[in-house]
């Protein structure tokens, strides 16, 4: 029982490593696990459960890193297992909401997509539009694809690319601003040089360009935008029928707008982006074979199929994909302006005694949230990679002076926020970047704690508060690590519930605070705030 309420609580070490085996040009091979299997022990006994839970932890894991995932030899995956194993990782998205696409009689479940080259058996020609990104006619694009082959052809491939070296490509080509590399702006280098392509072509830059969906008119996506997860650059766009005139303006979410492009320099704009997958030399091509399964991180790899996945099947035999999708939890976004977000940045002495800043910077302003209904810890940490940069992270208040700061920020927003902690065993608090607090603050008797409320105090029982966030006055709570289940009954909210400036108790919903370093003067020269 301890150990299946430490496993809960995210503190038990993995009970079992899968092995991931490098792919060619991207992606890994994962060796060892049946998804079937899976899925059965979720079903299982309580530990046979942790431990798929810890599977699903590495898979989900693998797959940012990875970016994409295969499985082969399975044999027939029931579709009944594919859409289980999909629902492990989000919610399994309704394939009958596709604008662009009629249902098949042959789909055995409206979460379930079937793809073929005998019309009778599934939608013919699907994914041959040209490269593209599934779930560009939905206004949350798909965050993974999971494609099983029932039944595979000679020359059936899939290409598949990494859209982060897409944009690497595109800017190396010119097609860029090139002034914020993976971070939010602004930024203070540039490049006149790399505006020399895009002059030529009489081409905005890329950044600033809004893909349009050619299927739903009120589907408009940034072209270039932060992953949500991982914070690096992606895309999202759909090419030849897939695509719509695009647009271009100011993305920023402060003031969103934009004009339509001509018909021209939308297909200049195609043509760039296909010249660059070209131009990567990290194209996949999946060559399939019967019972594969590709799990794809659908944000950051754009696929095309072969022509050759619709030769005749009277020629060929039958081509048989099944197929299912995991809906995105937020539409594309780009990243906020630094000085718009509440900040405090502090002095810091950094590698070798140079001068460097920490900065902290609330979203609270960048991510809209109903009441009750906010961010996990984990989840918290992504929304710091995605409005920022890749390595930001949430704020760690490792010395007095950060924790001042800190206390500033939330006291402006007026609302709690997550901070960069684990309080496990009680009492004893270790930093996201993996060094103890007594490093900056000495014994732990001198934390700063919210006394008045018994802080730390597990009040769910051992183990069930590992997070921490800050409240009132800078001082520390410790929580759950997602909203709770609300329980009126035993009194239980989904936020916390404190006293504020009011000094009426009340439930909160958890912000987000986030900590990110400057080297040298930058924070300065972009005019972020100081502490005095």
């Amino acid at each position: 029982l301890i150990l299946l309420l430490l496993a809960s609580a995210g503190v038990l070490p993995a009970t079992g490593k899968l092995d991931f085996v490098p792919l060619p040009s991207f992606g890994a091979q994962v060796l060892g696990l049946h998804i079937s299997d899976l899925v059965r022990r979720f079903q299982g006994s309580e530990l046979e459960q942790v431990e798929a839970r810890e599977e699903v932890r590495q898979l989900r894991s693998a797959l940012h890193k990875e970016r994409l995932l295969a499985f082969r030899g399975l044999g027939r995956l029931p579709w009944e297992d594919q859409k289980a194993f999909s629902a492990l990782f989000g919610e399994v998205f309704n394939e009958s909401a596709h604008s662009n696409r009629v249902p098949h009689p042959a789909v055995p479940d409206s979460h379930v997509a079937i793809f073929s080259n005998n019309p009778r058996l599934g939608a013919v020609s699907a994914g041959t539009e040209g490269w593209h990104v599934d779930g560009n006619v939905v206004p949350l694009p798909h965050a993974i694809t999971l494609i099983h082959a029932i039944s595979a052809i000679p020359e059936g491939d899939t290409m598949f690319v990494p859209l982060r070296e897409v944009v690497q490509t595109l800017r190396k080509q010119g097609f860029l601003r090139g002034i914020c590399i993976e971070r939010a702006p602004p930024c203070l280098t540039t490049d006149s040089s790399r505006v020399a392509a895009r002059s030529q072509k009489d081409l905005p830059a890329l950044d600033d360009i809004v893909f349009q969906s050619g299927h739903v008119k009120d589907i408009r996506h940034p072209l270039i935008y932060p992953h949500p997860v991982t914070g690096m650059d992606t895309m999202m766009f759909g090419l030849g029928k897939l695509s719509g005139i695009y647009r271009h303006g100011c993305l920023q979410p402060s003031l969103p707008t934009s004009l339509q492009l001509t018909a021209a320099g939308t297909g200049l704009v195609a043509e760039a982006i296909q010249s660059a997958i070209e131009d990567t030399h990290r194209i996949l091509r999946w060559r399939w074979a019967d019972g594969d399964l590709l799990m794809v991180d659908n944000l950051a790899v754009a696929h095309h199929a072969s022509d050759g996945t619709q030769a005749s099947w009277e020629n060929v035999g039958v081509r048989l994909m099944q197929r299912t999708t995991v809906t995105g939890a937020m539409a594309p976004r780009k990243r906020p302006v630094l000085h718009m977000l509440p900040h405090e940045c502090v002095e810091e002495e950094g590698v070798l005694g140079a001068t460097e800043h920490y900065c902290v910077f609330s979203l609270s302003t960048f991510i809209d949230y109903e009441v009750g209904r906010f961010d996990s810890r984990e989840v918290a940490r992504e929304r710091c990679r995605q409005a920022l940069a890749p390595s930001a992270d949430l704020a760690i208040p490792a010395t007095r002076v950060r924790n001042e700061a800190m206390g500033r920020v939330v006291a402006a927003v007026g609302s709690p926020h997550w901070i960069g902690g684990d309080d496990f065993p009680n009492g004893y608090v270790t930093w996201l970047d993996g060094t103890s607090a007594e490093v900056g603050w000495g014994s732990n008797s001198s934390y700063p704690w919210h006394e008045p409320s018994g802080q730390p105090n597990d009040c769910d029982g051992p183990g069930t508060e590992t997070c921490m966030f800050m409240g009132p006055d800078a001082k520390w709570f410790d929580f759950a690590c997602q909203p709770k289940v609300p329980n009126k009954t035993a009194g239980v909210t989904p936020g916390p519930e404190i006293k504020w400036d009011d000094h009426e108790k009340r439930m909160y919903d958890i912000h987000v605070l986030c900590g990110l370093s400057f080297l040298g003067g930058e924070a300065a020269q972009l005019g972020l705030r100081m502490s005095l």
